[in-house]
């Protein structure tokens, strides 16, 4: 009952930081990373293939702008008005971005070589939202995946960010929703990157052939 009542104040808190408090967001990302967050979103960046990359969910565009700086033709799309302005903010309005529901993307079939999202909100497990990826993937187009870290411990402050980590996330463990991507149409792998205090978790999910008669 407790942990009931924490998840939904701390998610309601989450919400409130895309929308109401988005100028915060920064900074209590840093907080709960112990500084290190935008080191571990920018970790995809090893793991995208091809010229042409979407990000799902951008929020503030730290990684947009790596990707953007890394020579990637990127586009980023986020359903908050107040991270899209972030992101035209941080880009000094060149941002290639649409405000848009991952659940329909505004993009033609075989658009991208590469997607990226890193700690998805639960669109990730929403089949819509996987088959909308799929759909905008070329033939062998991966989308990479950060759901989460794994800390390593050595500072007072780990057990309770792994405490909210399990709050917040209700349970769920990253396995169940990297299966439900694999059952949509994609050969996923996951690996563990270290940044930093943690290792990151990241799935590269390679779009599959058509199954014959789909």
């Amino acid at each position: 009952m407790v942990n009931s009542i924490l998840r939904k104040l701390l998610l309601w808190g989450f919400d409130q930081l895309y929308t109401r408090f988005a100028w915060a967001y920064d900074s209590v990302a840093a907080l709960a990373s112990l500084g290190e967050w935008q080191q571990w979103v920018r970790a995809v960046i090893s793991f995208v293939q091809g010229e042409r990359v979407l990000e799902i969910a951008h929020g503030s565009g730290h990684l947009y702008r790596a990707l953007r700086d890394a020579g990637y033709r990127a586009i980023a799309i986020d359903r908050s008005a107040a991270m899209a302005r972030l992101l035209q903010h941080r880009s000094n309005g060149t941002a290639l971005q649409a405000q848009a529901d991952a659940r329909h993307l505004p993009f033609a079939d075989a658009t991208f070589d590469s997607i990226v999202t890193t700690f998805p909100t639960p669109f990730v497990r929403d089949p819509r939202a996987i088959r909308e990826a799929r759909r905008v993937l070329r033939p062998g187009g991966w989308w990479v995946i950060m759901p989460a870290v794994m800390w390593r411990g050595g500072h007072p402050l780990v057990p309770v960010l792994r405490w909210a980590h399990r709050i917040t996330s209700g349970g769920h463990e990253p396995l169940s929703a990297v299966q439900q991507v694999a059952e949509c149409g994609f050969d996923c792998t996951s690996w563990l990157y270290p940044v930093g205090r943690a290792d990151a978790i990241i799935w590269t999910c390679v779009k599959l052939p058509e199954a014959p008669g789909a």
